[in-house]
């Protein structure tokens, strides 16, 4: 699964090169739809549902362009000249690759995905969810978080989202601790961490829901793949403080 790894740090290191947006410009914002795509062919169980940006004309298909590379990074076969093809594409082409080899057409794939987003005010938190089983001893779950403010094609960085993040990291131990109590304590999964609850880092993944700020660690982020994802919540009223003007619903 290292690939698949790999393949997601180059879809976010992509951002870099999408046109900077100022903070507070864009009050409108994007409209989603859902899409899906289902094959049982050539080996592979494939059913992903997926999310589509409307409105702000080429922000939008920047944006798709970016949810398409973040979905696709599991297949194998992504190289350059998947650069730029939708989801059905990069599905079409990778069954189609795989019906090609004998060796390959062998191993059972699945790829499955779903989403979903929360808007407040001018604000769009997007969440993807993928699944890819390439071979191998397992497969993988990833969960992604992309905030955007209006129809800004940049996702927000944390420092755009939050005012403190040094309150927002001892938000967030405070809360992993009582996150750990729910999967037995921290003596008993103390075997499967990476990293010592009191040294927690803020993860890659921050998102917004009803509730408050979802956090998310992904599978080998901070524990052993056995350890599962890491998924919690602080509640609105403890962040409300330390909140950007980008997700203040103003």
């Amino acid at each position: 699964m290292k690939k698949l790894w790999t393949n997601r740090i180059l879809a976010l290191a992509a951002l870099c090169g999408l046109a900077a947006c100022t903070v507070g410009t864009q009050p409108a914002a994007f409209t989603w739809e859902n899409a899906s795509i289902e094959r049982n062919e050539a080996n592979c169980a494939i059913k992903m549902t997926y999310p589509v940006a409307k409105g702000g004309g080429a922000a939008a298909d920047s944006v798709n362009e970016l949810v398409a590379r973040m979905l696709t990074a599991g297949f194998d076969e992504q190289d350059a000249e998947m650069k730029g093809y939708t989801v059905a594409r990069a599905v079409d082409s990778l069954v189609a690759q795989k019906g090609r080899s004998e060796v390959v057409a062998h191993i059972p794939y699945e790829l499955m995905s779903d989403w979903s987003v929360y808007q407040r005010g001018a604000l769009s938190s997007l969440y993807l969810e993928n699944y890819a089983f390439t071979g191998g001893a397992h497969g993988m779950t990833i969960g992604s978080f992309l905030n955007f403010e209006g129809t800004c094609p940049t996702p927000l960085t944390l420092v755009q989202m939050f005012t403190d993040t040094t309150r927002l990291a001892e938000l967030n131990r405070a809360a992993f601790a009582e996150f750990l109590k729910t999967r037995g304590g921290e003596e008993e999964v103390g075997m499967y961490l990476f990293v010592q609850p009191d040294a927690l880092p803020l993860p890659m993944n921050v998102g917004f829901d009803s509730t408050g700020v979802v956090m998310l660690y992904n599978q080998y982020e901070i524990a052993a793949y056995v350890f599962g994802q890491s998924r919690y919540t602080l509640p609105w009223a403890e962040v409300e403080p330390i909140l950007g003007k980008a997700v203040q619903g103003k």
